[in-house]
């Protein structure tokens, strides 16, 4: 694989809130004594090797993803998950369109008017004050689940996993989530070729519009 498509995968895993702008960059890490690539929305986490991407670089005030990720078990055989099990299991959810935005020209990206005494919200960017420029990619926009060992999963981040799995390799699940002794929530670890993927569970709903999907 080329850098501009590890950096892509890198990206899928970024944030994308105004608020939330240490985890619209990629930072570098420790973990297990090694520098690691980090990509994170705040609910997965992408692991890939120091230099994969160039330019990255520890952003401040990133994420302590590290509080969060388990030690690397000892090598051994691990239940394995391939891309097109993934995308099997996936594929009765609908995708939909992500783009890159820039400012709205009508609103000068302010996503308002004013008009005498009052404000008026952009019609044309709906008050955000953005607008979409640039196709990145689709991705699921469902938050049902899938269960994937002992833990359950939004569609979504499982939607994510899918796409380092495609690319990468088969998905092994080297550590299930649980609670650590200081009460924070680990997440599942899977080792997806060069990279590991970590994703944070949520309280199984009971409220689906689909049924659970169950993988391993």
């Amino acid at each position: 694989m080329t850098e501009e498509k590890y950096k892509a995968l890198v990206e899928l895993f970024l944030g994308r809130d105004d608020w939330a702008m240490p985890i619209n960059n990629a930072s570098l890490i420790d973990w297990n004594g090694e520098k690691w690539i980090s990509g994170t929305n705040g609910h997965s986490v992408l692991l890939l090797p120091e230099g994969m991407v160039g330019g990255v670089s520890e952003v401040d005030k990133y994420p302590k993803v590290v509080n969060v990720l388990p030690e690397i078990p000892e090598m051994r055989e691990f239940p394995r998950i391939t891309g097109d099990a993934l995308s099997e299991a996936l594929k009765g959810f609908k995708k939909e369109k992500v783009f890159s935005t820039k400012p709205c020209e009508e609103c000068d990206g302010k996503g308002e008017f004013w008009y005498g005494s009052h404000t008026y919200d952009c019609k044309e960017c709906d008050g955000s004050g953005k607008i979409n420029d640039k196709y990145l990619w689709s991705e699921y926009n469902s938050y049902e689940q899938v269960c994937i060992g002992t833990s359950y999963f939004s569609v979504v981040e499982t939607g994510r996993l899918e796409s380092v799995a495609k690319a990468l390799g088969d998905a092994e699940l080297v550590a299930n989530s649980f609670v650590g002794d200081d009460g924070k929530t680990r997440g599942s670890l899977f080792r997806v070729g060069v990279g590991y993927v970590l994703m944070m569970p949520c309280t199984p709903s009971t409220v689906q519009e689909q049924p659970i999907v169950r993988l391993i």
